[in-house]
């Protein structure tokens, strides 16, 4: 498998389709806007009445509730763009097949939205508490369940556990390959930065597309493997 040779034929389907790979980025950016903007106004509302009724507050009362604020929205956010996420590859893989996806498609797995949820945080926790420990463990757990939203794109009837487990036999062999082909667009994400987040709108498409055309190669070889035995 070679990274730089997927990345040229992602570059190849996406040239001349950049608006049309950019509507569920667009989509999945304006629902965690509004669902941010919305509850930010109105815990602020409640925490703006708090204060005129107790003028005196401590600092520490107010981190605290901050906090927990942004924990909420945080948390909202990913309980309702998860789906999305999903669905956004999807559509990706709709596309390199076909060179067309239908946009509905991003809307459709809110039908399993708690088990989106769930994986989403699980793995959050399980990356989380490996960089706790040392930053390598995260790293690893990090490159070894990138790719489970790929395997549910796959397999959405398996089991939680079922999923990370065929995402780190999937990964056996390949999480250097993966970091590195994920580290080769750091330098994407900086000019980003720098631009405002314009040269986003170039790199998002061809990397998601890059992406998904380095799973499936992933998941051909395992598959064929597997077959072998």
């Amino acid at each position: 498998m070679n990274p730089t040779f997927l990345k040229q034929e992602a570059k190849q389907c996406v040239n001349g389709n950049r608006f049309v790979l950019l509507k569920p980025y667009l989509i999945i950016w304006i629902i965690s806007y509004l669902i941010s903007g919305i509850f930010t106004f109105i815990t602020m509302g409640q925490i703006g009445f708090d204060t005129l009724a107790s003028f005196e507050l401590e600092a520490a009362v107010d981190m605290i509730s901050n906090s927990l604020t942004m924990t909420i929205s945080s948390l909202l956010t990913t309980f309702i763009t998860s789906p999305l996420t999903y669905g956004l590859i999807l559509y990706y893989n709709q596309f390199e097949k076909e060179h067309y996806a239908d946009l509905n498609i991003v809307f459709s797995r809110f039908s399993n939205i708690i088990k989106i949820f769930v994986i989403t945080m699980f793995v959050n926790v399980l990356v989380t508490i490996g960089c706790m420990f040392l930053m390598v463990p995260g790293i690893v757990l990090a490159c070894a369940f990138g790719i489970i939203p790929y395997v549910y794109s796959k397999h959405p009837e398996l089991g939680i556990m079922d999923m990370i487990s065929l995402a780190w036999k999937m990964m056996n062999g390949h999480k250097m390959e993966y970091l590195m082909l994920e580290l080769s667009f750091f330098g994407w994400y900086l000019l980003g930065a720098f631009t405002c987040g314009i040269a986003l709108l170039w790199l998002l498409p061809y990397q998601q597309m890059t992406m998904v055309k380095y799973f499936n190669s992933i998941y051909d070889s395992y598959n064929n493997v597997a077959n072998t035995i």
